[in-house]
């Protein structure tokens, strides 16, 4: 539990620090949120890619480090970081559904995040110092 918890903190702490920054550089179109879905479309496609690209960013980034973090905690679990990763995909997903956002950004997102999410649930090396299996009859030696 203990894990989850770290990791999700550091993952929306990550995505928030990134997306500030890239706000920073990018400003977000005035009321955004709160404008009629065509007008969305509309005031999206004004965007630079680079502003869109940053939003991608903060969620591989949230993702990779909110996972490892989970998986470090949970001594090398795969459950944490899983959670961290499906609500993290969730949210992003969530987010491309309330706000339109062009066709390249849907694909790009569910590939890097795709992509970022195998990463985090990868198996981990066997440790150098890992005791011996004599059931398997092996050594790390």
């Amino acid at each position: 539990m203990r894990a989850t918890l770290c990791g999700l903190f550091t993952a929306f702490a990550v995505v928030l620090l990134v997306e500030s920054v890239s706000h920073l550089i990018w400003p977000p179109p005035e009321g955004l949120a709160q404008l009629p879905r065509e007008e969305q479309l509309v005031a999206i496609a004004k965007l630079p890619p680079g502003a869109l690209v940053s939003v991608l960013v903060a969620w591989c980034a949230g993702l990779l480090c909110g996972g490892s973090v989970a998986r470090s905690l949970s001594h090398g679990s795969r459950l944490p970081p899983a959670i961290v990763a499906g609500l993290l995909v969730t949210a992003s997903l969530a987010m491309v559904v309330t706000i339109p956002h062009p066709g390249w950004f849907l694909v790009s997102a569910l590939v890097s995040l795709t992509a970022c999410t195998i990463f985090v649930l990868r198996p981990l090396a066997p440790s150098a110092t890992a005791p011996e299996d004599p059931a398997a009859g092996t050594s790390n030696r």
